[in-house]
């Protein structure tokens, strides 16, 4: 994570995200929260269950279905 510039870290001291690595962490949770929440609302699984599927598929989505999902998830959002 240091050498891919995600973070940043003194000597035994505290470790921070760097801009970059902030950037990223949200794009991962944003990923998460959409994939859980597709998972549990509209497919009906169990929330533990789709809390788990979603930490293992949110790594390995492609960047075009996880817009997709993103576009559908907003779209059903805004109909109420």
């Amino acid at each position: 994570l240091s050498d891919g510039g995600y973070i940043e870290q003194e000597a035994y001291g505290d470790i921070k995200l760097t801009e970059k690595g902030r950037i990223k962490a949200s794009q991962i949770y944003f990923r998460h929260k959409t994939i859980t929440t597709f998972l549990h609302e509209i497919l009906g699984v169990d929330p533990e269950v789709a809390e788990a599927d979603a930490c293992l598929i949110e790594h390995d989505i492609s960047n075009e279905t996880m817009e997709k999902l993103a576009i559908f998830m907003r779209k059903l959002e805004e109909q109420g």
